[in-house]
């Protein structure tokens, strides 16, 4: 269980047909100083595995909510130190009704495993190579398997290591019920 915090704002429309609504939205976990945060802490009032072991995101975008489902024209994710995220843009769309269905397409950033090395920090310390890796794998192992048919496609442009540069890296995840595919 996680709780992450999803804030809204823009412009909701009754004109011509059925409602839309569209604007800008901020979704990260949500922090102990959150109104309702009550439900971060445990029975003595100490923070949860789960809010005191989440890697600091943040996801900001455009929407578009329709009766159909809602469209994504836009999205920046980070992930790591708010002064060095590692971030990937995108966008996407969820379809609700009949056919219910997701897709999100995101290209990251390029990654030079020599910088990341030579910036490692050690073992247990916030920004490390290793840090960041566990971060990144910790938050797709903990993402939600949706009930409903998708898929997430993630493309890289290279990683670079030593004198090795490997070029268009990318991979797509989908749901099968019970876990990631």
């Amino acid at each position: 269980n996680r709780s992450v915090l999803v804030e809204s704002e823009g412009l909701l429309r009754f004109a011509d047909g059925p409602p839309d609504y569209r604007g800008t939205f901020t979704l990260r976990p949500a922090l102990l100083t959150d109104p309702g945060a009550l439900a971060l802490r445990d029975g003595e009032g100490q923070p949860t595995g789960a809010s005191a072991a989440a890697m600091p995101f943040n996801v900001k975008g455009k929407f578009e909510a329709k009766l159909g489902g809602v469209t994504f024209p836009s999205f920046r994710f980070e992930i790591g130190p708010r002064d060095n995220p590692y971030f990937a843009e995108g966008s996407g769309k969820i379809a609700w009704g009949k056919e219910p269905r997701f897709d999100f397409d995101a290209s990251g950033a390029q990654i030079s495993l020599d910088k990341a090395a030579d910036s490692a920090e050690p073992a247990g310390v916030e920004g490390g190579i290793g840090a960041r890796f566990s971060g990144v794998k910790a938050f797709l192992s903990n993402l939600p398997v949706p009930q409903m048919p998708g898929q997430i496609k993630v493309a890289l442009p290279a990683v670079i290591a030593g004198d090795t540069t490997i070029r268009d890296i990318s991979f797509s995840a989908s749901p099968d019920g019970k876990s990631w595919d």
